[in-house]
Parts: C-alpha cells; sequence; structure tokens
C-alpha cells in the first residue's frame, strides 16, 4: 500500500481516508466472493461425491434385487454372486446365444445350463463353483 504522507491540510487527509476506505472496500469485496467460490467448490465436491456413493448404493441394491430375483434365498455376498455371475456374462460372450445369461442364473446358478457354461469356459474348480452356488442358494 502506498503510503502519503499527511500534510497538515484537510484536502491531504480526505485523500488519505478516501484511499483506505477503498483498500477496505476492495478486501471485503474479495474476502466475500473468495469465501463464496470456497463454499460453491466445496458444495460441488460434496454433490458429485454424494452422487458417486448414491450409484453404488444402486448397483448394490440392483445385484442384491437380482439376488433374489433369480431364488438365490442364503446370505448375499457381492464377491461370490458376482464371481458367478461373469461366468454367465462369459459364457454368454463365448455362445453369443439368446437368453443363455437368465437360464445360466436360474435357480441361484443351480441349473445345467451353468453347468454347460462352466465346461465351455474350461473351469477346472467346477465343485468349488457349484459349493458357491449352494452358499448363495442357501442349502
Amino acid at each position: 500500500m502506498k503510503f502519503i504522507k499527511l500534510k497538515i491540510n484537510h484536502l491531504s487527509f480526505i485523500e488519505y481516508t478516501h484511499h483506505l476506505g477503498e483498500m477496505a472496500s476492495f478486501n471485503s469485496t474479495f474476502n466475500f466472493r473468495t469465501m463464496i467460490w470456497f463454499l460453491s467448490m466445496v458444495l460441488m465436491v460434496n454433490l458429485l461425491v454424494s452422487d458417486m456413493v448414491s450409484a453404488a448404493r444402486i448397483k448394490h441394491l440392483q445385484k442384491r434385487n437380482s439376488f433374489v430375483g433369480i431364488g438365490c434365498l442364503g446370505l448375499f455376498d457381492n464377491a461370490k454372486f458376482n464371481r458367478l455371475d461373469k461366468i454367465c456374462e462369459e459364457c454368454y460372450s463365448v455362445t453369443r446365444t439368446s437368453g443363455i445369461e437368465s437360464s445360466c442364473r436360474r435357480n441361484c446358478f443351480r441349473n445345467e445350463e451353468f453347468l454347460k457354461c462352466i465346461d465351455l469356459l474350461l473351469y477346472s474348480n467346477k465343485n468349488e463353483l457349484n459349493m458357491i452356488a449352494e452358499t448363495l442358494y442357501g442349502s
């Protein structure tokens, strides 16, 4: 800030106080605008994060509804369910047969189509996958 030498007259004192008033006005406006900008950014980040959490929650609920919808009555285990679900998706990707995904999932992966998909995809751990299906089914 430029310091104005005070002369002992009325005009220079008024110029100095006017200059100080302008600086105070600028600083308060600047601080207010900065605060509004900062709060806007915080609000925007908060909304984005809550949307991501909501999207993840919706996806989880859709998987859970799908779990019950295909006849699974056991405890929902997302990792196990996704593992078996991926087999049905891969089976469709290989065969491109219409409806194979839903028939593979039917009765909570406890069906002949699921076993055919395991064989087709050359999974060597057929017994382990059947045990996972039994667990998800609720046996």
